[in-house]
C-alpha cells in the first residue's frame, strides 16, 4: 500500500514541473524533499569557481570569492513549503554541520556569490553569504536528512560541501524560494 500512497506526490511534482529524483546515488549529492510528500526533487547542480584578486601588488590585500554561474536557479519552491535536503555521506557518524553549508547566495553581476575571504597586512576576514542553520537527522543507510527552517526568505540558496585540498571547488546544489 505504501507504493500507491507515493503516486499522488509524484504526479503533483511532475505537474508542477519538478524533476522527480530517487534517493542520492553518489556520495555528496543532494535531492530535496518538499513538504510531507515522498517525491524527491533533483536540485540544480553547478560547478563553483573561485576568483582571486590582489590589490596594490599584495600590499593592499587580496580577496577570494566563490561563484555559481547564473543569477536564478530553475528549481523553485514556495516559502510556505517545508524543505529538507537528503545527502549520501561516507560516514554518518561525522557531524553534517562540519561537512556541508547551506548558504543564502548574494546575486552580483549575473552570478550567485557564496562567500568571500579578504586579507591584508593587518589580517583578514571572511564575509560569507548568509549561512542557514539546519537540523541533521539520520536517514536510511549512509544518508543524512538536513531539515531547513520553515522561514526561508525569498531568494537563491546553494548547499555545498566544505572545500578541501582534494576538492577546492566542490559543486553546489542550488534552488530558489519565491
Amino acid at each position: 500500500m505504501k507504493t500507491f500512497a507515493a503516486w499522488p506526490a509524484i504526479v503533483i511534482a511532475l505537474t508542477l514541473g519538478f524533476p522527480v529524483a530517487a534517493d542520492p546515488q553518489y556520495q555528496g549529492t543532494f535531492v530535496a524533499r518538499v513538504g510531507a510528500s515522498s517525491a524527491d526533487v533533483a536540485l540544480e547542480r553547478q560547478v563553483t569557481t573561485s576568483k582571486f584578486k590582489v590589490r596594490a601588488l599584495g600590499l593592499g590585500g587580496a580577496k577570494t570569492s566563490f561563484y555559481v554561474p547564473g543569477d536564478r536557479s530553475p528549481v523553485r519552491f514556495t516559502s510556505a513549503s517545508p524543505i529538507s535536503l537528503i545527502v549520501r555521506v561516507s560516514d554518518p557518524q561525522i557531524d553534517p554541520a562540519n561537512l556541508f553549508k547551506v548558504i543564502y547566495a548574494k546575486v552580483e553581476k549575473g552570478n550567485r556569490v557564496l562567500s568571500a575571504v579578504s586579507g591584508g597586512l593587518l589580517g583578514g576576514k571572511q564575509r560569507p553569504g548568509e549561512a542557514v542553520s539546519f537540523e541533521a537527522r539520520p536517514y536510511k543507510t549512509s544518508m543524512v536528512q538536513l531539515v531547513l527552517p520553515q522561514t526561508l526568505l525569498a531568494g537563491e540558496y546553494c548547499v555545498s560541501s566544505t572545500p578541501t585540498l582534494q576538492n577546492p571547488e566542490p559543486p553546489a546544489y542550488c534552488f530558489g524560494i519565491d
